[in-house]
């Protein structure tokens, strides 16, 4: 297996789990955006955007088709107000893997993708390459409910739990809390 041996990306010295893969990014919020692509492509994915936008979105979903296609997704459930769900549809409909993000509750709109699997933000790097991995080695968006996550303690990376038969991580990341005196 392929190591990154670089020393500035937050996942050097680990295997590259999404080497080949091609991800969309789909997050309006640029700083959330960055992160993600520096992640995902220290992991060995090939990022497409990110996206900041449902049209936007719409794009690079038409033009990765006619380019050999999406691997996976991530999308942030609400784009500057408007939701996800149509770009969920279409990745549904092109047999196109995704998981959704969010910074709001467990009852958000995502339409007839309810068993998709869900990260709340802030969420652990690692818990999202977990999912994507899985999506590589096979099972689809609506198949993730599993995806290999085993629940951790509060404060030590994500927890993972079922709720209403879908896969939920709650993101308690170490390295993302900063503690001020």
């Amino acid at each position: 297996m392929l190591r990154d041996t670089s020393l500035g990306g937050y996942l050097a010295g680990q295997d590259i789990q999404l080497q080949g893969q091609k991800v969309l990014v789909v997050e309006d919020e640029a700083l959330v955006a960055m992160l993600l692509e520096e992640h995902l492509r220290d992991a060995g994915a090939a990022v497409i955007g990110p996206a900041a936008t449902v049209e936007a979105a719409m794009d690079l979903i038409e033009a990765s088709a006619s380019d050999g296609g999406l691997s996976a997704a991530v999308l942030d459930i609400n784009l500057r107000g408007k939701a996800a769900v149509p770009l969920a549809d279409l990745l549904a409909d092109l047999g196109v893997p995704f998981v959704f993000s969010t910074g709001y509750t467990d009852a958000c709109d995502r339409g007839a993708h309810k068993a998709a699997p869900i990260l709340f933000k802030p969420f652990d790097p690692d818990s999202l390459l977990a999912i994507l991995k899985n999506f590589a080695e096979g099972a689809g968006s609506e198949g993730a409910a599993d995806c290999g996550l085993a629940p951790q303690k509060a404060g030590t990376g994500a927890a993972a739990s079922t709720r209403h038969g879908r896969q939920v991580v709650t993101p308690f990341p170490a390295r993302a809390v900063r503690q001020t005196r």
